[in-house]
């Protein structure tokens, strides 16, 4: 089985023009894939990354996201009543784990949850308050942002944010795109930090129809 942290290292490793990723030849969940040694850059392999967002409030619904079939990420709330929990069962499952950070958005804050980041806060106390979540989650292998469309268009906190970040050497981001004017990759490359970003949302409309389309 191909696991989502290998192809985010793919992507990324495509993203930042390396003429040498290995990339996957087969990526069916149920065929153990074979690589190549050296990528073609103009004739990549497709290839699909998918995170299951906003796992840790309902116990028995994200049961049921880590029990379905195939190499994916959860991205688990910090601090949410069922999130130590799911994310034990995730790793038991061999899915990958993912720190869902709260961050501000330009409505609706109150959708947050504890352990959000707000613009106005220094970079000590975003530093803090990364140290916090992650402690909350030690199975994460990298972060994506919960909402966030303010704090992510704002340089100075992400920079904070990924300064923090780094000081975490096996972590990486994946930018939720939230805002289009996101700071993110361009705070995630001055500070070293590898990340990549969201292109589409499968159920922004949850129908089923228009879930098919986003496929």
């Amino acid at each position: 089985m191909l696991a989502f942290a290998q192809l985010v290292a793919t992507c990324l490793a495509l993203t930042q023009g390396d003429p040498t990723a290995v990339i996957p030849t087969a990526l069916d969940p149920y065929v153990e894939p074979t690589y190549s040694a050296v990528a073609k850059p103009l004739d990549p392999v497709p290839m699909i990354a998918i995170i299951i967002d906003d796992v840790g409030y309902q116990g028995r619904l994200g049961e049921a996201a880590i029990q379905l079939p195939g190499p994916y990420a959860v991205a688990i709330m910090p601090f949410a009543p069922h999130s130590q929990r799911l994310a034990s069962l995730a790793k038991a499952s061999n899915k990958n784990v993912i720190l869902h950070l709260p961050m501000e958005a330009h409505s609706k804050n109150h959708l947050l949850g504890e352990g959000a980041l707000y613009a106005h806060m220094n970079d000590a106390q975003i530093h803090s308050a990364l140290q916090a979540a992650l402690a909350s989650l030690p199975q994460a292998i990298g972060i994506n942002n919960h909402m966030g469309s303010l704090l992510t268009s704002q340089r100075r906190p992400m920079d904070a944010l990924m300064t923090a970040i780094a000081d975490h050497k096996e972590l990486f981001f994946v930018d939720s795109k939230t805002s289009q004017r996101s700071a993110a990759r361009l705070a995630a490359a001055s500070k070293g930090v590898p990340a990549v970003e969201r292109h589409v949302f499968l159920d922004n409309e949850p129908i089923r129809s228009h879930i098919r389309r986003q496929l």
